[in-house]
């Protein structure tokens, strides 16, 4: 998942103590290069607003990503859960439906659309599942396979209804 924003600078700031996010399951976003604790303050978030320069480049984004550690779901109760889910969407990349036309997909439990996912999707936006050779062994099989033969109608007028008991 490509977005024009995902290598932006990210500047958090607000009231909360260093102790309190330190306990907090995000806090190892906090060491991703391009993201930034600043101060409640006016003037250094108006100081930060002017940096345009971009800190993280689109190579150095799955190794900051694999810095990352977030918690399965509470909804979700295992990794078989998450496997499942994995590999239904992985499933339908190889055969090119996006997962976002599967309704099962768009339910809470199930949803991609949850950080956890979003975090997977992102570190595996590269890897492509559809190989040469995976093509060409579709072309191959879609080529062989004819499609059933139609030998004669079978005539089931004659065929007598059993009765009712």
């Amino acid at each position: 998942m490509n977005c024009k924003n995902q290598c932006s600078n990210i500047f958090l700031y607000g009231t909360e103590s260093i102790g309190s996010l330190i306990e907090n399951d995000f806090f190892s976003v906090l060491t991703i290069k391009g993201i930034k604790l600043i101060d409640y303050n006016k003037f250094i978030i108006n100081e930060h607003i002017d940096i345009a320069n971009r800190i993280l480049s689109e190579n150095q984004l799955l190794y900051e990503l694999n810095k990352i550690h977030i918690c399965v779901p509470t909804n979700l109760y295992d990794d078989h859960s998450i496997a499942n889910i994995w590999g239904m969407y992985r499933l339908l990349e190889l055969d090119g439906i996006y997962f976002e036309q599967i309704n099962s997909l768009q339910t809470k439990k199930n949803s991609l659309n949850n950080i956890y996912f979003k975090w997977l999707l992102a570190k595996h936006k590269n890897e492509k599942l559809v190989t040469v050779e995976i093509e060409t062994t579709r072309l191959r099989y879609t080529q062989q396979i004819q499609g059933p033969t139609i030998l004669g109608k079978i005539d089931i007028s004659n065929i007598v209804k059993k009765r009712k008991r």
